[in-house]
Parts: structure tokens; sequence; C-alpha cells
């Protein structure tokens, strides 16, 4: 496997990690919240691949530069959902309003 193919096998386990951080449960009594954040993590990662395959095999582009497309797309969305989860719990802590 060359290299470029070792960093694209990479890309779906980092997504993982990153929707862990998204998919994380507001609630304060959800009961084992990092399972959870990790179970659905790697459900949506998983339909994401199911749906890939599906619509890149109906549109005969099985190959390399569609996967990375495909791929860095959803890392590019994880990464954001990730982003915006985080920004959210920090202006919570910082929010004296309340």
């Amino acid at each position: 496997m060359s290299a470029a193919g070792s960093l694209l096998a990479a890309v779906p386990a980092a997504s993982v990690l990153l929707l862990t951080v998204a998919t994380r449960p507001r609630g304060v009594g959800a009961m084992a919240p990092l399972r959870l954040a990790a179970v659905r993590a790697v459900l949506l990662t998983g339909a994401y691949a199911v749906l890939v395959v599906e619509v890149l095999g109906a549109l005969h582009a099985l190959n390399r530069p569609a996967f990375t497309t495909a791929w860095v797309l959803f890392l590019a969305v994880a990464a954001t959902a990730a982003g915006l989860r985080s920004s959210m719990k920090s202006s919570k802590r910082f929010d004296m309003s309340s």
C-alpha cells in the first residue's frame, strides 16, 4: 500500500474520533456518555461508508480519487461538527447570565 493509501485508511478513524466529540449527549443524566457517543460516531461513519459505495457504484465511479474526495469531505464535516460542539460547550461554560 502506498503512503497515500495509508493516509486514506486513517481518514475514517479520524472521522470517528471527531464525531465522538460531536455526538456526545447534551444531558447530564445520560448513562455511559462516552460509549454512547462512540457508538453514534461508528454508526454515522458506517452509514456514510455504505452510502458512498452505493452512490459511487451507481455512478460507475468506484476509484481512488472519488473515494478520497468523499472521505475528505466527510472528515471536513466531522471536524466542523466537533468544532461547533466544542465552541458551544466553551461558550456555555463562560456564560454568566444563567
